[in-house]
């Protein structure tokens, strides 16, 4: 085709003229670009950068430096006609008169000294917002979260309507404005802690940590000696424990509680073998006895156990202040021991509520613990229990697996954990202005508490404290809030008397009469309850087992403690025949192991050879045996040691034992390892 017979096509064409001039437009635009980029650098004490083809911007640029390639050559004119040089396409619109519009918006902006080319400032960030505390937590609950820091955070203020607190006021003072009582759960009542207690209270976590301590333990002992006094009993009634570990126990809660009741005059919680949570039988014959014991040692036999403590070396001070003491403020001190200051502690499951229900009628207070709801504790109050226990801890724990598994998630405990702590608080509120607007003699003591939740509880009757928690309420600043109005709208609200337990003729069902979510709370609290406090008195247990063991070990004779492992002999034979058959079968792994007790002394004396020694003689209230112990002799050869068991010197540098009759008698010591020759002397 012919190019003639287009002309517009060709004007829309570039010439080479075009093309030289635009892209020397654009090289001055990149030369500029580095000349801003160099003067940053000198505002910061950076020297320029003087690569080939720029100079710095101080200098004035030169031809030859506009062209780094070098000047253009001259192309001849071509035919096509040029395009006008002011429109930088063939495309752009017609030439204009240049304005002041126009003219701001191709000027470029001059360079920044520290930025280079200015840019749109950036929007100032954001502040974070505050943190919002719910109603229900303190602000001494933030302290600490978002940095350490040693200030404290400012005191809350009253709500709107109420007066501020007093300045210096600690908490401990406004409980005790508010009747609110404090139970010590601890034994470390010192004379500045003893003020702020009401009543004591002991558990079996409790009794496991003070077995240990040498300030505590000796009443274990003592109710280990005074039940083996009292019931006599042979060393193969140690593990039944409807026979002897059960009243050493007992004795022992009994003893600790007069101990903790002699510092603090008030009322007294114990409770009975978690073991027998689904026995209402078993527990009410074990609150019985418990009761029986208190009162019998406030009426003499208490006197008795003073008296055995006493004797002990560690207390010879306390022997004499007691014996120089008055008679009568002695009997007086034992009579302020009555019935109504024992409270025993029952689970609030269907037996523990059977068994609390009895046990009201025969003037025995109980207190019913891991109550979960209001309409568990209606069922509580309609058995007649004198206190009520919500373990707050506890209880929003089950509020928040209640949660997660309504929505069927794990991810939700995050975020609803201060709901349902919350949740808990509003729980417990609530049954206690049940019980004060119903006017029922039932109390709801709370424990496992922080002291920041103390402050909304403001009609519970009691809380249960430990002894570092004492300590930091009587300094903390703070006072009890006043029932919400919406709380004391759904105590008002609930049915009362309800009918959970049952009428006449119908068939009694306690827990099962309960709703859906009321029943589910109170059986996973029991059962976190239940398995927490079990495993401390399985450990209590074996403690006291022990102290028993060694106690009925003192006065048994040979025969006595070889009697005592006769079961392991029996087994330990056989295994080993076991054993025996399948080595020579080819499988002994198959083979179990009975565990007997073989390095017990009472096992090895069916093996030894030596007489056996007699078993020792009480004369005079002394123990001595038929023949006394031999001194040292340094005189004789070998400088031998001779102890005389039974009826038989034994020289233990010789391999010869010669009896009282003048026989020599052949001891094969060889066969018996040393640790087994020890243990033989110590015995």
């Amino acid at each position: 085709m012919d190019s003639e017979e287009h002309p517009v096509y060709h004007e829309r064409r570039l010439s080479t003229t075009d093309v030289s001039s635009l892209g020397n437009t654009l090289l001055q635009a990149s030369i500029s670009a580095r000349g801003s980029a160099q003067g940053e650098d000198q505002c910061h004490n950076v020297p320029a950068r003087n690569t080939a083809g720029f100079r710095p911007p101080t200098e004035a640029p030169t031809q030859e430096d506009s062209w780094p390639m070098g000047p253009p050559q001259e192309i001849p004119a071509q035919r096509h006609p040029a395009v006008p040089p002011r429109s930088p396409t063939p495309f752009g619109p017609p030439p204009e008169e240049a304005t002041a519009s126009s003219h701001r918006a191709a000027t470029p902006m001059p360079p920044s000294p520290i930025s280079g080319r200015r840019r749109r400032a950036r929007p100032p960030p954001m502040p974070e917002p505050p943190i919002k505390c719910p109603n229900w937590m303190a602000v001494s609950n933030f302290q600490g979260r978002r940095g350490d820091t040693d200030k404290t955070p400012p005191t809350p203020r009253a709500p709107a309507g109420r007066s501020d607190p007093k300045r210096g006021r600690g908490l401990l003072q406004a409980m005790k404005e508010a009747d609110i009582k404090v139970i010590a759960r601890t034994t470390d009542l010192t004379h500045d802690k003893v003020g702020a207690y009401q009543a004591t209270m002991i558990d079996p976590w409790l009794l496991d940590q003070e077995v240990l301590k040498d300030s505590t333990a000796f009443l274990a002992r003592v109710a280990v000696e005074d039940t083996l006094h009292n019931k006599q009993p042979r060393i193969q009634d140690v593990g039944d424990p409807e026979d002897i570990v059960d009243e050493v126990l007992m004795r022992y809660r009994v003893y600790m509680g007069l101990t903790l009741m002699d510092d603090v005059p008030g009322p007294h919680f114990t409770f009975v073998d978690p073991l027998l949570a689904i026995n209402a039988g078993g527990m009410v014959r074990q609150a019985m006895k418990l009761v029986r014991l208190f009162e019998a040692a406030a009426n003499g036999e208490r006197a008795k156990v003073e008296d055995q403590v006493i004797s002990n070396e560690d207390v010879e001070d306390q022997e004499q202040e007691i014996n120089c003491g008055d008679a009568d403020s002695q009997g007086a001190g034992r009579q302020r021991l009555k019935r109504k200051d024992i409270i025993v502690c029952i689970p609030a499951n269907s037996e523990g509520i059977k068994a609390a229900r009895w046990l009201e009628t025969q003037d025995i207070k109980t207190n019913l613990i891991f109550v979960s709801s209001l309409e568990h504790a209606s069922l509580c109050i309609e058995a007649g229990a004198t206190f009520i226990t919500f373990n707050l801890k506890m209880l929003a724990k089950c509020e928040m697996e209640w949660a997660c598994a309504k929505s069927g998630s794990t991810q939700i405990a995050k975020i609803v954990d201060a709901q349902c702590r919350a949740a808990a608080l509003d729980t417990i509120r609530i049954v206690a202005a049940y019980c004060h607007y119903n006017k029922v003699k039932t109390e709801v003591l709370v424990a496992n508490t922080r002291l920041c939740d103390i402050q909304w509880l403001g009609e519970v009757k009691g809380v249960v404290l430990h002894d570092y928690q004492t300590q930091d309420a009587i300094s903390e600043n703070g006072w009890i809030r006043e029932t919400p109005p919406a709380v004391c709208a759904v105590a008002r609200a609930a049915k009362y008397p309800t009918t959970y337990v049952g009428q006449k003729g119908v068939k009694e069902r306690y827990v099962k009469a309960l709703p859906p979510r009321p029943q589910w709370l109170a059986g996973r609290m029991l059962f976190l309850g239940l398995d927490d406090i079990m495993k401390s008195f399985r450990e209590l247990t074996d403690h006291m087992q022990a102290l028993l063991e060694n106690g009925l070990l003192k006065g048994l004779s040979v025969e006595e403690l070889q009697q005592m492992y006769f079961p392991d002999i029996t087994n330990q034979k056989a295994y080993e025949a076991q054993l025996e058959q399948a080595e020579n079968e080819g499988h002994p792994t198959y083979v179990r192991n009975p565990g007997a007790r073989t390095n017990h002394l009472g096992y090895r004396l069916y093996d030894i050879n030596w007489d056996k020694p007699e078993k020792p003689v009480e004369q005079d209230g002394r123990l001595e045996a038929d023949n006394e112990l031999m001194s040292l002799s340094p005189e004789e050869p070998g400088g031998a040691v001779r102890s005389k068991l039974g009826h038989a010197a034994i020289d233990l540098s010789s391999d010869q034992t010669v009896s009282s009759e003048g026989e020599t008698l052949v001891a094969d010591c060889s066969r018996l390892p040393g640790e087994e020759t020890d243990a033989l002397i110590c015995w």
